[in-house]
């Protein structure tokens, strides 16, 4: 008999849970599609990017303590931060989550997470030049997001929110992505 280590049971477990979350999305999506109708824009943004740290996996080292906070920051969100403050204090991976909005290129290095609005777009490159010293991951908005530097980028597609995602980017950074998130993407680059 083999006893598994409480790491890889947590781990299986976050496995499982993920996996359902994707098996329930995929057989549920008709009957979810109302209720997503009568979201707003960035109610969805803001559930992805809560939905984004849930399930991305930092190293260690991405943190100064055990216990210290995960950061997801937002670089001119405008309406979306205040959708993003929902999430506040909620726990992921026994880290609290801290979001930080409106915040300046000053603070982006102490940040996990970085939402990069259109409006501030112009940014990315300065975002990313940040993230290429530590684990990050930059989230911005539309085609040209990628390219300026952003790992994950939103896309409208067919009317929905769908999102793209620049794998050897986020390899780069650290940050790991399960396969089970890459499977929802619009696009993976390789």
């Amino acid at each position: 008999m083999v006893i598994a280590s409480p790491t890889i049971c947590a781990r299986r477990r976050a496995m499982r849970a993920l996996a359902g979350a994707v098996l329930a999305l995929a057989c549920d999506a008709e009957r979810a599609a109302p209720r997503a109708q009568n979201l707003s824009e960035r109610e969805i943004k803001a559930a992805y990017l809560f939905n984004f740290t849930r399930f991305a996996e930092w190293p260690a080292s991405a943190f100064a303590e055990p216990t210290a906070p995960l950061r997801l920051c937002s670089l001119g969100g405008g309406p979306l931060d205040a959708a993003l403050k929902q999430f506040e204090g909620k726990s992921i991976r026994d880290r609290r989550l801290s979001v930080r909005t409106d915040v300046g290129l000053d603070a982006v290095a102490d940040c996990h997470l970085v939402y990069v609005a259109e409006s501030e777009a112009v940014r990315l490159p300065a975002v990313r030049a940040i993230a290429d010293r530590g684990a990050m991951l930059i989230v911005g908005e539309g085609d040209a997001a990628m390219e300026r530097g952003a790992m994950i980028a939103f896309r409208p597609v067919e009317r929905r929110l769908g999102f793209a995602v620049d794998l050897p980017a986020v390899r780069r950074s650290g940050v790991k992505l399960p396969a089970q998130l890459l499977a929802l993407a619009v696009e993976v680059r390789q």
